[in-house]
């Protein structure tokens, strides 16, 4: 690919019977790829460099003000040309800077593949992205064939491109064999369940990938992909949040792991089906340290499951469980759990947007736990019905003594059946359309005075005493 543009690499570590073999295996590894991309290749319209754009304007002054001696800047630049693609004055500024973030640039596949071209023999860049910028399952597998030979970038972002199953299968055949990159981010390429077979032997054999982020796809599969995980020993951070991990068996293939330190299941419809695996994850895994269970739908029962779980964990220094709908209740139990732990050192506690109740803050968590963080939604304040100036009762008899009533007849022209009693809506309804000048804080007061045995009945003997 590079010498078919005229240009020798600047990277004199790398001789050309190197280059030869590793461009022979990457041509037979990648070539089912390759077939199946070649239909796109017709597709692709390639511009001209006349067309009246501003991008066209960028591109005409990069030509200009780039063009040195620098065998990389050529190399991008007649890459550009062969593919019929607007160069991009970004990379042209920054491609010997140690971080190289192309994102929203809108380079499509071709421009993906001219970038390659130019990556390919690059020594500076070690960190790269090119989020959201349409490259599409062509521009991965561009991508994946230039990382096969560049081994000095850690870490790579591919997020926010529909690259699919074809893509991502070229990524992780390139990770089978890639031996720097640390970080891969594939947060929303549009991934499913069917993307998993392809990264099972690069994760499973991996001992160099730290950080994965798989959040904002469509994997459902948890045992599948679970598994995968479970038997991965470099992986030290994992995000899955946005995804449909409904069944709990993930919880159970993560507490396996023996490397993850970090776990975001955050937004994947976990319920209270989980109870067996999250007791299950927080008591066999002595490993992780922080995770992340936001937004799921577990509800009181999980909270329990939870507080179970933490009274054996000692590993955890970060828990973020905001928005589960356990309300106040949940987030009581938890935080019991949290301080009956004495082994347990916890530096954050999330309960972000759920309201707490009043026994939660007497729990005094400032000092006993004066070195943890608990960020909670308020707390909750159960409303008192405020004292009358006047009690409910002698109110009633000044106003029937002011209107010559007895409160026995008051309560037999309610009482329209001759049940001698009355249900609590029925007397309500009664002081209500009388028109007697009672609030509905003061009725209540008042049927709570003649509901005496509190079964919402109010019998005429009652009243009649």
């Amino acid at each position: 690919m590079v010498e078919a543009l005229g240009i020798e690499r600047s990277d004199t570590n790398i001789t050309n019977r190197s280059r030869q073999s590793a461009r022979s295996g990457r041509s037979s590894k990648f070539s089912k790829y390759t077939k199946a991309s070649e239909a796109d290749d017709n597709a692709l319209t390639r511009p001209q460099w006349d067309y009246d754009t501003d991008i066209e304007v960028e591109k005409s002054d990069s030509v200009n003000e780039y063009d040195s001696n620098s065998s990389a800047r050529r190399l991008y630049q007649n890459a550009c040309r062969m593919y019929g693609t607007i160069p991009v004055s970004y990379f042209l500024r920054n491609s010997e800077q140690a971080e190289l973030k192309l994102d929203y640039h809108q380079i499509g596949p071709l421009g993906a593949r001219a970038i390659a071209v130019a990556l390919t023999c690059n020594t500076k860049i070690l960190s790269f992205s090119v989020r959201d910028n349409g490259i599409g399952s062509e521009g991965a597998l561009a991508m994946a064939e230039m990382f096969t030979e560049n081994n000095y970038i850690q870490a790579v972002d591919f997020s926010e491109n529909d690259i699919g199953k074809l893509g991502s299968d070229a990524i992780f055949l390139m990770l089978e064999e890639n031996t720097t990159l640390e970080d891969v981010l594939l947060e929303k390429c549009c991934l499913g369940n069917d993307a998993i077979q392809g990264m099972t032997k690069a994760l499973a054999d991996s001992q160099k990938i730290t950080n994965l982020n798989l959040s904002g796809n469509k994997f459902s599969d948890s045992q599948a992909l679970g598994q995968v995980i479970a038997e991965n020993a470099s992986l030290k951070s994992l995000n899955l949040s946005w995804n449909q991990f409904v069944n709990p068996s993930i919880l159970d293939m993560l507490a396996e792991n023996v490397a993850l330190t970090r776990i975001d299941l955050s937004y994947n419809g976990l319920t209270d089906d989980a109870l067996k695996s999250l007791i299950n994850f927080l008591t066999k895994n002595n490993v992780v340290e922080q995770l992340d269970l936001s937004c799921n739908r577990l509800g009181p029962n999980s909270a329990i499951a939870i507080a179970e779980g933490l009274k054996a964990n000692t590993t955890l220094k970060e828990l973020a469980l905001k928005r589960n709908p356990w309300l106040a209740p949940g987030c009581l139990v938890i935080a019991k759990a949290v301080v009956a732990n004495l082994e347990l050192d916890l530096d954050v506690l999330d309960f972000s947007d759920i309201s707490v109740c009043k026994e939660f803050n007497e729990l005094n968590l400032k000092e006993t736990r004066p070195n943890m963080k608990v960020i909670i939604g308020g707390t909750f304040v159960e409303r008192k019905k405020k004292k009358p100036k006047m009690d409910p009762m002698t109110m009633l008899k000044t106003y029937m003594e002011q209107q010559n009533l007895r409160l026995v007849d008051f309560f037999n022209k309610l009482d329209t059946d001759g049940s001698m009693s009355l249900s609590r809506e029925e007397f309500k309804s009664g002081i209500q359309m009388a028109g007697i000048p009672m609030t509905e804080n003061e009725i209540e007061l008042l049927l709570d005075v003649l509901d005496k045995d509190g079964d919402n009945e109010i019998n005429y003997r009652c009243l009649n005493d």
